[in-house]
């Protein structure tokens, strides 16, 4: 699997800010907020108590309803480093740490036309 995907620990901050800029409820006629929390969610009145939640495996998206399970990244700005080697080679695969935050930040950057 190290050769397909990369991987690290995230604050409960980055969840967040990914959850705000990237999440979707169902049918997409909602941005998430605090206030969709509220109406979604018995257990979460709080975008960051859901991070926190997250980063703690005690939650996953599934547990909010009307959320779309899967968050939709674009491609790094800026690129991939490389496809076929490791992170610790200079690659873009494998385990990273907490370099994984700069990459999702890439990942979440606004790109033209959006």
């Amino acid at each position: 699997m190290k050769d397909y995907v990369t991987w690290g620990e995230v604050t409960p901050e980055l969840i967040a800010k990914v959850l705000l800029k990237r999440g979707e409820a169902v049918g997409k006629a909602n941005k998430l907020s605090d206030e969709f929390m509220k109406n979604n969610s018995e257990k979460y009145k709080s975008i960051i108590s859901f991070a926190k939640a997250i980063t703690n495996n005690e939650a996953m998206l599934k547990d909010i309803e009307n959320l779309q399970p899967v968050i939709r990244l674009h491609p790094p700005k800026g690129g991939y480093e490389c496809v076929k080697t490791s992170f610790r080679s200079g690659g873009s695969l494998g385990y990273r740490g907490k370099d994984i935050e700069r990459l999702i930040e890439q990942m979440i950057a606004p790109v033209k036309g959006e």
